[in-house]
């Protein structure tokens, strides 16, 4: 639980403005890794900037506010304007429900989603990436530490920005395998501890609202083997189920991203190059292929029993623990 909702806190905050010296001991990788799956130990407020960086499209910019506990309480808002106005998007994460409200047309989705320890965040993180740190200057007015994930022997692929006193992730970047910028998180304001109303906690949407299930009951397509992930990042909802090629489709949006889950026959084509990419194996011991797909990213697993591809505006560890959260599926 801790280690999941650090790492997805949604960010923000200005390019670093100002370059500290370079420190005397910068951290391995294992600890700066271990530093961001710790949730904070005081209540926290922060404002933040969510930015997509599409390609031949201007950039797009959405305001967040999110509230913390040490608990692992958690509370996002998604604005497309200013702080003042009302949210677009809320998400409420009690520990043991996670519900998501849309405000324009009044819907709620509730239930339980996967929950994983910070050794298994650690495990899929290391098993995708080569890590380096390095300094990363300032951000939100904090000294940072500057993680970047490499596909190994390839292209870097995101870039984790951790304040170097509490661990607390303030910025990330996801780079497409061209090495262009495709998302950038970031925190503007931060304060810790601060004073967060418990209430904010108790229900994402006004009394009385009726709650669509986060994860809708199998199967996504009726006469299909197929399944709904039991885990998606953190605002993405199920928006259409579809049969295809002998299997079934799904479509998730978070209101600006999207990503689709298909599963098929052994022999059903993915529609990708799958001799691109890289060969990973995943903590669960499947070996899976991480390739380009458009503006975004790929997993593709084969096997004797079918075919799954895991496609869209996800970075690569996204994409491994969705194809991991439906081999847990029942």
């Amino acid at each position: 639980m801790k280690a999941e909702l650090a790492i997805l806190l949604l960010l923000g905050a200005v390019p670093a403005l100002a370059r500290s010296r370079a420190p005397k001991n910068i951290p391995d990788a294992d600890a700066a890794l271990a530093a961001i799956t710790s949730f904070p130990a005081q209540p926290c407020a922060a404002r933040g900037r969510v930015q997509f960086f599409r390609s031949g499209r201007k950039p797009k910019g959405l305001g967040t506010t999110v509230y913390t506990m040490p608990d692992g309480r958690l509370r996002r808002e998604v604005r497309d304007k200013g702080p003042r106005k009302p949210a677009a998007q809320i998400i409420v994460d009690d520990g043991r429900t996670q519900s998501v409200y849309l405000s324009k047309p009044g819907l709620l989705w509730s239930g339980a989603v996967a929950r994983e320890s910070s050794a298994r965040t650690l495990s899929r993180l290391k098993s995708i990436y080569t890590v380096v740190v390095s300094t990363g200057g300032h951000v939100a007015k904090r000294a940072t530490w500057r993680l970047n994930f490499f596909a190994p022997g390839g292209p870097l692929r995101r870039s984790f920005w951790v304040d170097r006193k509490t661990g607390l992730l303030l910025k990330t970047e996801t780079y497409r395998y061209d090495g262009t910028l495709s998302r950038r998180e970031r925190l503007v304001k931060l304060e810790t501890p601060a004073a967060v109303d418990p209430a904010l906690f108790v229900s994402a949407a006004p009394s009385g609202t009726a709650a669509r299930p986060l994860i809708p009951p199998d199967p996504p397509v009726p006469g299909t083997a197929s399944r709904f992930p039991r885990w998606a990042p953190l605002g993405f909802l199920p928006l259409e189920a579809r049969a295809q090629d002998g299997g079934a489709l799904i479509n998730y949006g978070d209101g600006e991203a999207r990503f689709t889950v298909f599963e098929g026959p052994a022999g059903a084509s993915s529609g990708l190059d799958e001799h691109l990419g890289r060969t990973a194996r995943l903590p669960d011991g499947a070996e899976v292929r991480l390739l380009p797909a458009g503006d975004g990213a790929a997993l593709v697993r084969r096997t004797g029993a079918g075919l799954l591809v895991v496609s869209g505006d996800l970075a690569d560890e996204e994409l491994a623990r969705v194809a991991e959260s439906l081999e847990a599926a029942p």
